[in-house]
């Protein structure tokens, strides 16, 4: 039987700690007390045939030393259910732990949250070496950084390397599972239209819903992997090629550290940020000299009529859409805090002045991220920053906002944010899959690939907390879309709400059309089937 305490004491140094005890049964006394500062994760390992949980300790630069703590594993007693369901809540337990004493922890969290765009730059323009032969010299910039590049770089290099070692799905066996999605997305581009609605639309979400499902299939493998692949590893059945990288060991010690979603991002740089034609950042241009093609993914929406005037529609009718639009939520901060909420200007201090790290910030970001992941993250973080924000402001003791006023929330911040976010928002469902799962049946999407209970993979431990990231992103989507379409017309109070749920996805694939045969598509169409 086991506790997690977490206290405060030593006052003068504020210093803060995390402890796991661990009792013998009907023993009052703890047997063990494990300090969880030297531990930067835990996660789920197969362990003779049974479920463990995994205590993966800080590495031994953080602390300072030349070897650090060994790992730990914690065992189930007996099986069944409810032995599984608590080391479910010790997994996750552990992880908000160790996510605030450990050293590690909070410096992989900060990279990933704050210094991932940084690398992507660097990415960009100097690309990863490819081929045999020495290594060319690095960025000179990479030197003025600290360590977190680096080693970010010696892990995107291994996920690259382990992706080329792989087969690509079907008929695409002769290429690499990174060739094979590179020319997908080549390919993509060359797709006049993302309208579900449409043969062509259904192509498209078709060939980007099963890259990512792919992606998603790596990310979970790489993450659960117990040891380092080697060489001639048959993760997938037969090789591409031989999986070798520098150091491979080290970085996948380094690879330990990460959370899920932390991977995912990974992942999806070592393909996103990889080619110029397939990255989806506004500024990740600027400063260098190849200038912005046609055929780029960014530029390929914008090219659409249907997209590029929504996101003219949006940029101009935003700011004028909320005088028409009421706010529950606005109305019950104004009446729990007489006074103080008076004006939009009032309640818009809620969400900025932090730097880059307010709600406002946050969602000027999506612009820059090269990844939909990235994307779909940020904005997820900035509704759940900004309700925490809200209810902060308000008496202890008042009754949370609820489900209907997540939508209204996310109308708020989006009217309040910068131009030309309706791209990006269209860009990242693109690529994410529908929290519900139905993308997978809908569009016959190949097998292989991963397309349910990816949750984690969008944010920190989203399947516990009952969060869904990808839900979150269809606010954005169908807020712009509101925004859009809007009249200036007065409406009820929940009519906004209603609207954007008004058309569901049954509907949207009803229309009984069949996708069309594509260069890269290898799974059986509906009437094959």
């Amino acid at each position: 039987e086991m506790c997690i305490r977490d206290r405060q004491w030593e006052p003068d140094t504020a210093r803060r700690g995390a402890w796991m005890l661990i009792f013998a049964r009907n023993h009052q006394h703890a047997i063990s007390v494990i300090e969880l500062k030297l531990f930067c994760n835990a996660k789920f390992v197969s362990d003779g045939g049974g479920l463990a949980v995994k205590l993966v300790p800080n590495l031994a630069d953080d602390l300072g030393v030349e070897e650090g703590q060994e790992q730990m594993l914690f065992r189930a007693a007996n099986g069944g259910d409810r032995t599984r369901d608590k080391l479910i809540h010790l997994c996750g337990a552990l992880i908000e732990a160790t996510r605030i004493v450990s050293p590690t922890a909070k410096r992989i969290q900060s990279w990933f949250d704050t210094g991932a765009v940084i690398m992507e730059e660097v990415v960009l323009e100097e690309g990863l070496h490819e081929g045999p032969g020495p290594h060319p010299d690095p960025d000179p910039r990479i030197s003025d950084l600290d360590r977190e590049l680096a080693t970010s770089l010696r892990m995107l290099k291994f996920v690259r390397n382990f992706l080329e070692s792989l087969k690509g799905p079907g008929q695409y066996s002769f290429l690499s599972m990174l060739g094979y999605m590179q020319k997908a997305c080549k390919a993509l581009v060359r797709i006049g239209s993302i309208d579900r609605t449409e043969k062509l639309g259904q192509k498209a979400h078709r060939m980007a819903k099963e890259m990512t499902g792919w992606l998603c299939r790596v990310t979970r493998d790489l993450f659960f992997f117990q040891e380092c692949p080697g060489e001639q590893h048959r993760t997938y059945g037969e090789q591409h090629a031989a999986f070798v990288t520098d150091s491979s060991s080290a970085v996948f010690d380094e690879l330990q550290v990460l959370l899920e979603c932390q991977m995912r991002v990974l992942v999806e740089q070592a393909l996103f940020s990889g080619v110029r034609e397939m990255n989806m950042s506004e500024k990740a241009w600027a400063g260098l000299k190849a200038t912005v093609k046609k055929g780029t993914i960014i530029s390929w929406l914008r090219d659409m009529p249907e997209i590029a005037n929504k996101e003219m529609s949006v940029n101009e009718r935003k700011e004028a859409f909320l005088e028409s639009e009421q706010m529950p939520w606005v109305d019950k901060l104004r009446k729990k805090c007489p006074g103080q909420y008076e004006t939009t200007g009032k309640v818009l201090q809620l969400f900025y002045g932090l730097g880059s790290e307010d709600v406002l910030s946050r969602i000027a970001q999506i612009k820059y991220c090269c990844s939909p992941v990235q994307k779909v993250r940020l904005w997820s973080d900035a509704i759940l920053m900004a309700i925490k924000l809200i209810m902060d402001a308000m008496p202890p003791g008042t009754e949370p906002l609820g489900g209907p006023d997540l939508p209204q929330v996310a109308l708020f911040l989006l009217c309040h944010s910068g131009e030309d976010i309706f791209v990006h928002a269209k860009l990242a469902q693109l690529f994410t899959l529908d929290y519900a799962g139905y993308d997978e049946e809908i569009l016959a999407l190949q097998e292989g690939g991963l397309y349910r209970e990816v949750h984690d993979q969008y944010t920190y431990n989203a399947e516990r907390r009952s969060i869904y990231p990808q839900m979150m992103l269809n606010y954005l989507v169908e807020g712009c879309e509101i925004i859009a379409d809007s009249k200036f017309a007065r409406r009820d109070r929940r009519t906004a709400v209603q609207e954007a749920w008004a058309v569901s996805e049954d509907s949207i694939n009803s229309t009984g059309a069949e996708p069309e045969d594509c260069l890269l598509y290898t799974s059986p169409s509906p009437r094959d089937s």
